[in-house]
């Protein structure tokens, strides 16, 4: 699918190196997110690998829980080079969880079931996620859950020898204290622990088996 002319609505939010714009295509009319990401120098060269790590893990799945991704754009200037990437990403009209207010456990629960739902088809596909947590879990306006960012997704087979994840969300067996596992083949060992503690209030330090970092490993 190609982006081709687009009309700006507004800012949807920014992460790293990145702004999430929402926009309406002029070729379909309709709404999308649409992820920027500026490559201004040579160390920029890694948020470009990322996306397209993220576009290439999105075109492996396929399930109403989980963001979809429709096409990855390299606009290059004068001289050919490719300055920034455009993701343009399913538009979600809802806030993730972090934003909310106390859900009731029923709720929750049934959150729980949807996010679930998807990371067994991620398994399924020989993806996992890596980085569950509240702010990369959408609930619509209509009450249905999205999956999003899939910027530190592992790809079975893939080496793996460093953490990810967020310290707060992760399990104890893959904390930063730990050493990361270097298969290529096995599960990390979030897997089942992370879907769960996305759905509660971070716990307070003095309740974290390591010593937490301020951001996402990466």
């Amino acid at each position: 699918m190609a982006i081709g002319n687009f009309q700006v609505l507004g800012t949807l939010g920014k992460g790293a190196n990145s702004t999430i714009l929402h926009i309406r295509c002029s070729n379909d009319s309709k709404q999308y997110a649409l992820k920027v990401v500026p490559l201004e120098t040579k160390e920029d060269a890694k948020f470009l690998e990322q996306a397209q790590h993220e576009f290439k893990v999105a075109q492996m799945l396929d399930h109403k829980n989980l963001i979809k991704i429709y096409a990855l754009e390299m606009p290059r200037d004068w001289l050919f080079r490719v300055r920034k990437v455009h993701l343009l990403i399913e538009y979600v009209n809802g806030q993730t969880l972090d934003k909310m207010k106390q859900l009731s456990i029923p709720r929750l629960v049934q959150i729980f079931e949807k996010v679930a739902s998807g990371m067994v088809h991620m398994h399924r596909r020989g993806v996992f996620h890596a980085d569950l947590k509240p702010n990369n879990t959408m609930l619509t306006r209509t009450g249905e859950v999205k999956v999003i960012d899939y910027g530190l997704a592992w790809i079975r087979g893939e080496p793996k020898n460093r953490v990810q994840g967020t310290p707060e969300y992760m399990a104890p067996a893959a904390a930063p204290s730990t050493k990361a596992p270097t298969s290529t083949t096995s599960a990390p060992p979030c897997t089942a622990w992370s879907p769960g503690a996305c759905l509660l209030p971070p716990p307070p330090p003095t309740a974290w088996p390591w010593t937490p970092r301020p951001s996402r490993t990466s």
